[in-house]
């Protein structure tokens, strides 16, 4: 068989499949086979300083770094730059696997006792303390080895004599490194021994005093399907385990921080509101399960009739009181509605969300029944215009999908005096309307100042943030702070966009009102308030007396025009 020669212009080396003609072939051309390959010192990986690590080289080596190829898997000397170390790897180890120095990656310590780098990484060097304020490494077993010869974040369990309890325990170095100590006395107990100990027994569950709703022991209701004996687990534990009630018939699993915890609990078959049903053919359970629920809808059918197929569960499998919400069909309107049992089967039970008074559901469907009960319906205004024909495009919701009697606000253009208000959907059904119609004085104002030449915008129910107070109430033991708006009757915009105000006063401003809350001497407090508010933003205040625009006196026209052309 013939052997191919070194190719060295594609540098590659073709071998036989004969292994003795391969061992002699090698020999023949190793000359030529190293001198292609990549030398070590043609390495650019940098140490963690950002030395270069042939420069590291030793000359403890036989070789140089030129003679040794890039993959070499024999052992060489190395002088870190870290730490004061001369450490032995092999080249791979370094080329590949990217490693350094075992001395200062917590791998390796050496045996020099006047090295005081490997000392402080030691525990000979660790200054933590116990609990109790002891040293730790005066807490260190006889039977460890020396505590120079261990890593300080070692990840190997060592033993430790506890300096509170009398107990040795074993622990890793890494957690005691991160302030863990004796898992027999922490605070929330992690372990137990199986001695005869009074100091365990104290902290285990066969110690515990707690009782049951009927007053007997829970430490006697142990269960004998558990492998563990109470004394051999902690109070605190988060472990399920077997108990016996005294109450009903039923075993049951829970956890011991639950049984015995700050709120201890139990069983969950016999607790208000029962937690679980069991699936045999318990009468104590049908009993305590919606099955059993002997209610009546508010036509006279029985509630349990009315369950819907797209439960997955049966009225059996779930308690008469349960949170979780269940289908139901109606007897009364033509829907499905979602409802949880605790609410169905109490004193003050509900029913269907769509039929009942008032309403607190509305489907999106084409449903007449839910039409006929929306704002949709609402009705016809004073003028005998549609409601509907009056909302705005200032409205988020529409009509189809709120109650008549709901207290959403929506916002209304009237078809009387082409003003903007908003009022619920309850008083707009009660047959309210348009307040700017209401107020009879305010309108003629109103139609009046739109009819004048020079003024561009009329706005009523003028509230600036300007002119308003802050105050402090109390909601709920807690102090917050709101803000009353005081509102202008009129602000009136002119076109060379100068602006004024102009306040249409009633009665109650100087003489006393039986049906008006506050006394004039208030009321006129207000008044200045408002003055002064308005002088400090150079907007002219101009007053007109109610009963005179009414009654046509005094020419308030002519005094009101004589006004407005100072102002404009």
């Amino acid at each position: 068989m013939s052997i191919t020669n070194f190719d060295m212009k594609n540098k590659r080396d073709y071998y036989t499949r004969c292994k003795p003609c391969r061992a002699i072939h090698n020999h023949k051309n190793k000359d030529s086979y190293t001198s292609t390959k990549k030398k070590f010192s043609d390495y650019d990986g940098l140490t963690s300083l950002g030395k270069k690590k042939v420069d590291c080289w030793s000359a403890v080596n036989d070789k140089n770094p030129y003679d040794v190829a890039m993959g070499c898997n024999k052992k060489f000397w190395f002088t870190c730059d870290k730490c004061p170390h001369e450490f032995e790897t092999s080249i791979d180890k370094i080329t590949r696997s990217r490693r350094w120095c075992p001395y200062c990656s917590n791998q390796k310590k050496c045996n020099k006792e006047d090295c005081n780098y490997c000392f402080k990484k030691s525990v000979a060097d660790f200054d933590g303390l116990t609990p109790s304020g002891n040293k730790i490494l005066d807490r260190w077993s006889d039977k460890n080895p020396p505590t120079r010869d261990i890593f300080k974040q070692s990840n190997k369990k060592f033993w430790f004599n506890c300096d509170k309890c009398p107990h040795d325990f074993e622990s890793y170095m890494c957690t005691i490194y991160k302030d863990h100590w004796c898992p027999y006395c922490c605070v929330s107990v992690r372990k137990l021994c199986k001695k005869k100990c009074d100091y365990c027994f104290k902290k285990s569950f066969a110690n515990y005093d707690g009782i049951t709703p009927s007053g007997k022991k829970k430490v006697d209701c142990w269960s004998s399907k558990n492998i563990q004996q109470p004394w051999e687990i902690s109070v605190q534990c988060n472990k399920k385990f077997w108990f016996n009630c005294d109450n009903c018939p039923h075993e049951f699993v829970s956890s011991l921080n639950k049984v015995a915890g700050n709120k201890p609990g139990w069983c969950p078959y016999c607790c208000i509101p029962s937690r679980k049903l069991c699936k045999t053919d318990c009468d104590y359970c049908f009993n305590k399960s919606f099955a059993n629920l002997d209610g009546l809808t508010p036509s006279g059918n029985k509630i349990l009739d009315r369950w819907s197929d797209k439960n997955k569960l049966k009225p059996r499998d779930v308690a008469r009181r349960s949170g979780i919400k269940f289908w139901f069909y109606c007897d009364n309107c033509p829907h499905e509605f979602e409802c949880s049992l605790d609410s169905i089967g109490s004193k003050k039970s509900c029913w269907c969300p769509y039929c009942c008074i008032p309403s607190k559901q509305l489907c999106k469907k084409n449903c007449d029944y839910c039409f006929k009960k929306s704002f949709a319906n609402s009705g016809l205004t004073p003028s005998g215009n549609k409601i509907l024909d009056c909302c705005n495009d200032k409205n988020k919701l529409k009509p189809r999908d709120v109650h008549r009697g709901s207290c959403q606000v929506f916002h209304f253009t009237c078809d009387r005096c082409d003003s903007d208000f908003s009022k619920s959907a309850y008083h707009i059904t009660q047959r309210g309307w348009c307040p700017h119609c209401k107020n009879k004085t305010e309108l003629k104002l109103h139609n009046y100042l739109l009819q004048h030449n020079n003024i561009k915008v009329v706005e009523r129910e003028y509230k600036p943030k300007w002119c308003s107070t802050e105050y402090i109430h109390l909601v709920k033991n807690k102090f917050n702070i709101g803000r009353y708006q005081y509102r202008f009757d009129f602000l009136v915009t002119f076109k060379n966009k100068k602006q004024s105000i102009i306040e249409l006063d009633g009665g109650q401003h100087y003489k006393a009102v039986p049906s008006w809350g506050t006394t004039p001497l208030m009321q006129q407090i207000r008044d200045k308030y408002k003055e002064r508010k308005a002088k400090e933003k150079n907007i002219p205040l101009i007053r007109c007396i109610q009963e005179d625009v009414w009654m046509e006196k005094n020419d308030w026209q002519i005094k009101l025009e004589n006004l407005l052309q100072q102002y404009h």
